[in-house]
């Protein structure tokens, strides 16, 4: 049997948070799984101690001065060349790369030349000179994207939206929903959270309970930090004032434990509002930091998977109160909420990047909700 090698290149970016190293890490983890001989993980040599931090113990890390530079592509192929083939066969693969994030359409072009099979991952792009390019975002990218190898497989939507395998785990639970909503969540990757989580705190303070609910209700507020945010002392003065409790979650890097316990969530587009989808979490998308095209908030506003934000955001506590009250003490319209994000987006993204790109195994179930069984002969050992 064919030895495969894979390599994955991921970094943080300053516009899309950790997007791009946590897709990164949700295919090592996807490859070990799938049990690969050889796995490796490429990025910045100041990311070494956070790689650490997802205990991946059969990924090895190799750390570059940046994955921005110009030499990248030649570091690359460097290391690359020795497993190259100079037969290429089902007993000979090439070596595999994965570039997760937006690399220079020269590099690409560098690499894939140099006779390295290659897979890019990311939302949004024009050409490719990749055999395999993964259009992870929920809209499914550019539709008249030019290939420069003139067979390039195209892997469209959010079900290759690459996810690890802690949250794949939470999916078979199937997430309960209450008569009411009490538990609340802020995602703070992307989001301007010195802004929203006053709002957010605010427009639940002001929560009508209907009449007809004559139980105890008692809100609370869950926030999710991103890696690159302050201190949980921070976050949660922001929080203060409303007479809700609040809790800021210390595990900034396996948060589907806190999110699979959320009856709603506030999130900027980032990883975590993915795993809602899948999840079956009703969510509320809010607009990114720093960025005026946010394809994701448009697309899931147009398929109903996200309530419309008022006009003026300056008065969203005010003008939100009444649609977030609905969602709150409407169990139908929660589960009708699920139904939509997992139809969107199943979750098996990352193993079905890998089957397909590495394996060349196409009989991937298409949607979670419909094939993710115990008895699926493709879904085993979860």
């Amino acid at each position: 049997m064919a030895e495969h090698r894979v390599w994955i290149v991921a970094d943080l970016h300053d516009s899309y948070g950790t997007l791009h190293f946590d897709r990164g890490v949700a295919l090592a983890e996807a490859a070990m799984r799938e049990e690969i001989e050889e796995i490796t993980f490429i990025s910045s040599k100041s990311n070494s101690s956070l790689f650490k931090g997802y205990n991946l113990d059969g990924v090895s890390f190799l750390g570059v001065e940046s994955t921005t530079s110009e030499t990248l592509a030649n570091q690359l192929i460097d290391m690359l060349k020795a497993h190259i083939p100079s037969r290429v066969d089902s007993r000979h693969p090439r070596p595999h790369l994965y570039l997760c994030g937006d690399f220079d359409i020269q590099v690409q072009k560098a690499i894939w030349k140099a006779g390295i099979e290659l897979t890019v991952v990311q939302d949004w792009a024009e050409e490719t000179y990749a055999d395999y390019h993964v259009l992870a975002g929920a809209d499914g990218g550019e539709v008249d994207m030019k290939s420069h190898t003139g067979f390039t497989y195209f892997l469209r939507g959010s079900h290759y939206a690459p996810f690890r395998i802690h949250t794949m785990k939470y999916i078979q639970k199937h997430h309960p929903h209450a008569t009411a909503a009490s538990t609340f969540t802020i995602a703070t990757e992307n989001l301007d959270y010195t802004t929203w989580i006053p709002r957010i705190m605010q427009c639940v303070a002001n929560i009508q309970k209907p009449k007809e609910y004559t139980y105890e209700w008692k809100p609370s507020v869950k926030i999710l930090p991103g890696l690159n945010c302050p201190d949980a002392a921070t976050l949660k003065k922001l929080a203060e004032g409303k007479g809700i409790d609040v809790e800021v979650i210390e595990n900034r890097t396996y948060p589907a434990d806190a999110l699979y316990h959320t009856d709603i969530l506030f999130s900027a587009e980032n990883t975590t509002l993915h795993e809602s989808l899948a999840l079956g979490i009703p969510r509320v998308c809010l607009p990114l930091k720093s960025s005026k095209h946010d394809h994701l908030l448009d697309h899931l506003q147009r398929r109903e998977a996200s309530p419309r934000l008022p006009e003026n955001l300056e008065n969203f506590a005010q003008d939100f109160a009444n649609d977030l009250s609905r969602s709150s003490f409407d169990a139908a319209y929660r589960r009708a909420q699920a139904r939509i994000g997992q139809y969107l987006c199943d979750g098996m993204g990352s193993v079905r990047i890998i089957r397909q790109s590495v394996f060349k195994v196409y009989e991937v179930p298409q949607n979670m909700v419909r094939f993710f069984e115990l008895g699926d002969p493709m879904i085993d050992k979860m």
